[in-house]
């Protein structure tokens, strides 16, 4: 039982993987690009852009931790088996 659990969780943490790998890159050219090429004050990086940019990153680490979490907890029912 623990064994099927697990497999059906896998696609889960791939597909969380996945978005983690992404969302990133993503988020960094974001910014990127605001700071570098904006015109007039469109292009300025304001306090509130970096406090969003900051809970972002913060959340994704978060992310990050638990999927490895995850992961290994799978990895341990699955070798048990």
């Amino acid at each position: 039982m623990h064994v099927q659990y697990g497999v059906a969780l896998m696609p889960a943490i791939i597909i969380a993987s996945i978005l983690l790998a992404v969302l990133v890159p993503v988020l960094l050219l974001w910014l990127v690009i605001r700071l570098v090429g904006g015109r007039g004050s469109r292009g300025k990086v304001t306090e509130e852009d970096m406090r969003t940019v900051q809970e972002v990153y913060t959340d994704l680490a978060r992310m990050e931790k638990r999927i490895e979490t995850l992961e290994t907890i799978l990895l341990d029912r699955t070798r048990k088996g």
